[in-house]
């Protein structure tokens, strides 16, 4: 920047104070602090390929900087108003502020009264837009806007209508605040010699989604530079502007872009070296067709992989996505999974894989982002960089090249996503479609990486709007996106890739090829249009054989036993959390301790040490008598399905949708084993299925246990059922290989049933299909609108709004992009004499008392003893009570406490007994939450 002075009314205004009386930071020192961090942002932090991108559509002739510089400089010029610096005046320590912006002859009466109040980021888009005009930089005052609506947006959401209209009022009223706000932006542009590249930007007139990426540089600059520790409250006369960036740069210590290493053109190589695999392994046909593709891509697009269970699609995607960092200026990656329990399997895994091939000119951040992140072993133990942390962690604190690391700035729910790795829910990526405050900065972390999203078939309808729309965004800036399924319908699929291509090719209506029997397949979309290809088998063939059994305790009894006298591994899939407890119970009597339970209705800390368990004894490094028990039969809900790595002998399993059905059957014979290590029982896979109260015949269709059809839907359940013959004797299933055309049949409008089905089956289909459209308009209330459809950047925010940054507002944003009910989540702890002790403490364990300050490993103890209250508890008012007093019943404490802040407290006695508004609950180590102090069976509650 080039030196400017500023004008006595300019310098007595505030902009920041402190909790000294004296502290404070004039606005001209705040604005030029936001405006170098901007600048340097576009410099050193943004992903090149997206930096790239905003140059050739704004016509920015590589003067970007200068734009972020600019932007991030005025934002704040609506601080030079009567409104906002009359706010301290109710304080009488803050009088001097009042008297020093007196004396120099603003007026100043004192606060603003409700009809005349609206907020800085309100006065500074009516001022831009006004000074743009009188400036002569442009003619069109939508033009104006498009920039003016940046500034007006730095608080999270666009300033209304009424609000800017207020704010061009008092402007009119009071032309000498209009003078000052003139002053700054004129200054600041004058210091930046900004009028070339701002006229250049404004004959282009950016669109919502130029406007998106914009503004999240703002808020992010905006923030840095609030931060007193980087930007101390000083007069403006005491720091060099130059020293004073230098200073906040090094101690932010927020690394610039991450940069992949170059792969090997031979598959084998590149896998070997990118994942450490031993000489002589070689990829699978379809790890290599992937980054092959990836290779071929013109120009940023989109990869489809729909290829079996267990042929390395973590791994594929992963290369894919250091191919396609390469060549499109990429400086991260998101692995984004459907479960938090799917995250954490993934964590690690992605963390080797950067440690091994990223690099940069700092330390790359990871972050783990999940409503439970700070729970997470592994990620709580990385090393720490930035904010003053010294290199926390680090084994060498002076080694500005150690791989992987947690940085403090970047973490939080609104500011993960910035990091350059992240590994979390597919929430993290719906949430760019959600209607939300600071939304902004989701799409600026976003736009910036590889975004990767597994078990892509796992989502509904509704969740299905939000994936797409936000598809449909990433496309339009140019993101590369990797989708990994193994068992795709192929309408999502168009669906899917449609919206990613209408995002990058402006409302142009493209369709997937369709691929009919072809497995696996590569679908490509990019600048060349959409192609599909088979590619080689991966993967051993099985022959599965399907079976119905009768939904009784005499049958699934006789599934059960041969595991009593012949050992081998089981696994025994319920749609409920009540049919898992049953089928469990029956297990335990068998079995004892060999019969495991599973669902998400344990304590969280539980559910994580029976997940680590199973994984070591079922996972691929088991052998029989080598790590692999002699006899397990493990009892689960749907948390199964995608989340672990293990392999069983055989599989009871309730009906399902058939992609889903088939996803569970990738845990029969997953790993290839010696004979012997499998029982007489399971020697060949087998899958017996259970739900249907009547299993039907060729006269009359199925009927299906009520807690199964309340999960899923009875059409698809019904096709499921018919096209694997379980009305008869079953069949056998070639699999991979039948997989495509089973899903198709499934979700056909017609499958091939029974003719004597067809009447009952079209009318489970139209309500299915009723229920489909319901869902998808549900979701529109909260969806933002396509990157070019909406006039005013405000106008993407045109319904409601929430705030998915806070612990409440994240709840709330997962029951809008997932179509849930709300649930309550508490943590359980154990009554002791005047307080409480984390549930599992011995008897002698020190007691937290009420209202006392909690140290950070008691907290974390209690933050592990999560556990969501069963379904019940969804419904109103029995939530509403229910959260009532809850609430009232949490200690205080834990507001002052980051772990505990906003969770809910649920106090039980020495048995795990409880009760929360007249419901009887208990907590047990073997069966997770019982709706009754007795009872082992409920009617709610799924997963």
């Amino acid at each position: 920047m080039t030196t400017v002075g500023w004008s006595p009314q300019a310098l007595s205004l505030w902009a920041k104070t402190g909790p000294e009386s004296e502290d404070w930071l004039d606005l001209p020192r705040h604005l030029t602090d936001s405006a170098a961090i901007g600048g340097w942002l576009w410099r050193c932090w943004l992903a090149p390929g997206v930096a790239g991108w905003l140059e050739d559509e704004l016509d920015l002739r590589g003067e970007g900087d200068v734009l972020g510089a600019w932007l991030a400089g005025v934002h704040d010029v609506g601080k030079a108003s009567e409104v906002f610096e009359g706010q301290l005046m109710g304080d009488h320590t803050r009088l001097p502020f009042a008297e020093r912006i007196r004396d120099v002859g603003l007026p100043l009466s004192g606060p603003a009264g409700p009809a005349d109040s609206h907020p800085h980021s309100a006065v500074s888009h009516a001022a831009l837009k006004r000074w743009l005009v009188v400036e002569g930089l442009t003619r069109s005052s939508r033009a104006a806007a498009s920039l003016a609506e940046i500034a007006g947006a730095h608080h999270g959401l666009p300033a209304t209508p009424a609000e800017v209209r207020r704010a061009e009022s008092a402007a009119r009223r009071q032309p000498s605040w209009a003078a000052v706000q003139d002053e700054l932006i004129a200054g600041i542009t004058d210091r930046l010699g900004a009028h070339d590249v701002l006229g250049r930007v404004l004959a282009v007139e950016p669109r919502a989604h130029h406007q998106m990426l914009l503004t999240g540089l703002v808020v992010m600059a905006d923030w840095i530079a609030s931060n007193p520790d980087l930007f101390p409250l000083l007069p403006a006369a005491l720091l060099d502007e130059e020293a004073r960036l230098a200073d906040a740069v090094a101690t932010l210590d927020l690394a610039g872009p991450a940069r992949p290493r170059v792969l090997e053109a031979d598959p084998a190589a590149a896998y070997r070296h990118a994942f450490a695999w031993p000489e002589g392994r070689r990829p699978w046909p379809v790890q290599a067709e992937i980054l092959r593709a990836a290779e071929q891509m013109e120009g940023p697009g989109l990869l489809c992989v729909e290829a079996p269970m267990g042929v390395g699609k973590t791994e594929a995607a992963l290369a894919a996505a250091q191919v396609m960092m390469r060549r499109t200026g990429r400086s991260g990656v998101i692995v984004a999974a459907p479960t938090m329990a799917t995250s954490d399997a993934l964590f690690r895994r992605v963390q080797v894989w950067a440690e091994r091939n990223l690099e940069g000119d700092g330390p790359v951040s990871l972050v783990l982002a999940h409503s439970k992140a700070a729970l997470n072993a592994e990620a709580a133990a990385m090393p720490r960089v930035g904010m003053g942390s010294q290199d926390i962690g680090r084994d060498d604190p002076h080694d500005r090249h150690q791989s992987v690391v947690a940085h403090q700035w970047l973490s939080g729910r609104k500011r993960g996503m910035l990091a350059s790795i992240a590994v979390g829910t597919v929430d993290q990526v719906l949430f760019m479609a959600l209607q939300s405050r600071h939304v902004m900065l989701r799409h600026l972390g976003l736009a910036s990486k590889v975004v990767v999203i597994d078990e892509a078939h796992a989502y509904d309808s509704y969740m299905n709007q939000y994936l797409s729309r936000a598809l449909h965004w990433l496309g339009a800036y140019g993101v590369p996106v990797v989708l990994l399924s193994a068992t795709l319908p192929h309408a999502i699929q168009q669906e899917l890739v449609a919206a990613y291509m209408d995002g990058r090719h402006g409302g142009r209506r493209i369709t997937a090829p369709e691929t009919g029997a072809a497995y696996p397949v590569i679908t490509t979309a990019d600048r060349a249009g959409i192609r599909a290809e088979q590619t080689p088998e991966s993967g051993r063939r099985s022959e599965v054989e399907f079976t119905a059994v009768a939904d009784d305790e005499d049958s699934l009894r006789g599934l059960l036993t041969p595991c009593v006298s012949d050992g081998g591994c089981l696994l025994v899939v319920c749609s409920t959390v009540a049919r898992a407890q049953h089928a469990y119970a029956l297990a335990r009597d068998l079995v004892g301790d060999d019969a495991v339970l599973l669902h998400s209705r344990f304590l969280a800390r539980d559910r994580v040490e029976k997940e680590a368990v199973l994984v070591t004894e079922l996972g691929p490094d088991a052998r029989r008598g080598q790590g692999r028990p002699e006899r397990r039969i493990v009892v689960a809900t749907q948390v199964v399905e995608q989340s672990l790595d293990l392999d069983f002998d055989g599989m009871v399993t309730d009906v399902a949708p058939m992609d889903l059905i088939l996803q569970r059957t990738g845990r029969v014979h997953r790993h290839a084993r010696p004979v012997e290590d499998r029982p007489g029982w399971g020697r060949a896979p087998r899958v017996w299925v259970r739900g249907a109260v009547d299993p039907g015949d060729d006269a009359t269709p199925p009927a299906f246990e009520s807690g199964v059809e309340a999960v899923y839907a009875p059409a698809l359940l019904t096709a499921t059922w018919g096209l694997l013959s379980l009305e008869r004797d079953g069949r056998t299933v070639s699999l991979p290989r039948e997989i495509p055309t089973l899903v198709a049949g499934a979700y056909a409008e017609r499958p091939a049933l029974p003719e004597a089905w067809g009447e009952s089956f079209v009318v489970q289909r139209k309500e299915w299909e009723a229920r489909q459209e319901t869902a998808r308009n549900r979701a529109k209330g909260f969806l933002l609108p396509t990157a070019k459809g909406v006039k005013y950047f405000r106008d993407l925010w045109a319904g409601p709004t929430g705030d998915p940054g806070t612990e409440r507002g994240e709840a709330a944003g997962l029951a809008q992009v997932r179509d849930t009910d709300p649930t309550l989540e508490v943590l359980l702890v154990r009554a002791a004499e005047g307080g409480y002790v984390p549930w599992g403490s011995p008897g002698d364990a020190e007691v937290t008392f009420t209202g006392k300050a909690l140290s950070p490993w008691r907290a974390r103890q209690i933050a592990e003893s999560s556990v969501r209250l069963p379904g019940r508890f969804s419904r109103m008012p029995l939530f509403e009570r229910a959260l009532d007093e809850l609430e009232q019943g949490t200690d205080v404490a834990w507001q002052q406490c980051s772990l505990l802040r906003g969770q809910l407290q649920l106090i039980a006695d020495e048995e795990g007994r409880t009760t929360v508004a007249g419901v009887d609950l208990r907590y047990d180590l073997d069966l997770g939450l019982l709706d009754g102090p007795q009872t082992t069976r409920m009617n709610e509650g799924t997963r």
